[in-house]
């Protein structure tokens, strides 16, 4: 936990799962960075003055699950109840992991529990590449 009790985390991660062509990185890359940064830290002893949390997302790529259920709105769409997906509806893909449809919203997080959300992914398109640049940072997600 961090040094000062009260503030918003910082959460890091990805998801592990990735779309066709996106490569054996894509996603994965930032949920081991992430493992990565928090062991160096700890190694280091190195203490925040904010928790930091590692987050890793599955099926981020089709339903956006994880993140949705973060935010609360997992339960609420119907997509989730339609079939199509190699097990059925997602509500049964969840429980073939072990996961419970049931408490899907204790996944829900609270406005300031987290502060920041850091992400290091993979670029899978030509974008950057077009323009000449390695790396950028996203300023909003749409």
């Amino acid at each position: 936990s961090g040094t000062e009790q009260g503030r918003g985390s910082i959460a890091t991660g990805s998801h592990i799962d990735t779309v066709l062509n996106g490569g054996k990185y894509d996603g994965a890359l930032g949920v081991l960075a992430a493992v990565q940064a928090v062991k160096t830290l700890h190694d280091s002893g190195i203490r925040l003055n904010r928790s930091i949390e590692v987050i890793a997302f599955t099926d981020e790529e089709n339903t956006m699950l994880g993140s949705k259920a973060m935010a609360g709105v997992a339960q609420a769409e119907s997509f989730y109840d339609q079939r199509g997906f190699s097990c059925g509806r997602i509500k049964d893909c969840l429980k073939a992991v072990g996961g419970d449809w049931e408490r899907i919203q204790e996944a829900a997080r609270k406005p300031g529990e987290i502060d920041a959300y850091i992400e290091l992914h993979i670029e899978q398109g030509p974008e950057l590449e077009a323009i000449g640049k390695p790396a950028a940072v996203v300023e909003g997600i749409v």
